[in-house]
């Protein structure tokens, strides 16, 4: 008999142990569920808005197009905030529409933009190849600057006053591509005099 209800007793506090056990076992595989579901949510819901995304980036919409740029991603990132906190989706896709509609116009800016200051996206490719940010940084920061200003008037329609303002980026971006290319030079040089000078150490030791 007392063996019986030993053998009970240690079923029981058996038993009891892995009560909580089955209890996280059960959360945890909730909550595993949970987040399986907000993924498959999320891919559904910001599908329309990555595609767009990756064309934007792919035609240098931050570039080419920076004000409907900023406010594609401004909405895209406020979507995502909204999503990661678990608010209403009707105003999550709200955004997400708004964002749609900023990237397709930054993608159309970005094909006038190409026609309408191709010189100047020629001279920034060029200086951006010699490491004019890094050798003429604030030659190519002002450049940046007006090239910015010339897309932004191109994005309110004023094609004139952009080619204008394009062109002093174009100047900007040769002086750049200049000075670099001259300080490129001379790090070149600086370089081969240090070798030949060690030759010579290296010859009288």
């Amino acid at each position: 008999m007392f063996q019986i209800r030993r053998f009970f007793n240690r079923s029981l506090i058996i038993a009891l142990m892995c009560i909580p056990t089955l209890f996280v076992s059960n959360a945890t595989g909730q909550k595993q569920a949970a987040y399986v579901v907000n993924s498959d949510v999320k891919i559904m819901l910001f599908r329309e808005s990555n595609k767009l995304l990756k064309i934007a980036r792919s035609a240098q919409a931050e570039v080419l197009s920076p004000e409907n740029y900023d406010n594609a991603m401004k909405r895209y990132q406020e979507a995502e905030a909204d999503f990661k906190e678990g608010k209403n989706l009707e105003d999550i896709q709200k955004k997400l529409s708004e964002s749609n509609a900023y990237f397709q116009k930054a993608i159309i800016s970005t094909k006038l933009a190409e026609v309408t200051f191709p010189n100047a996206m020629k001279a920034r490719k060029d200086a951006q190849n010699t490491g004019s940010a890094r050798f003429s940084s604030k030659l190519w920061t002002e450049a940046e600057k007006k090239f910015k200003d010339a897309a932004n008037e191109l994005e309110d329609g004023d094609v004139k006053d952009a080619r204008e303002i394009a062109g002093e980026a174009e100047k900007l971006y040769r002086q750049a591509e200049l000075e670099a290319i001259k300080a490129n030079y001379l790090d070149e040089t600086r370089g081969l005099l240090k070798q030949a000078d060690q030759l010579d150490v290296d010859d009288y030791a």
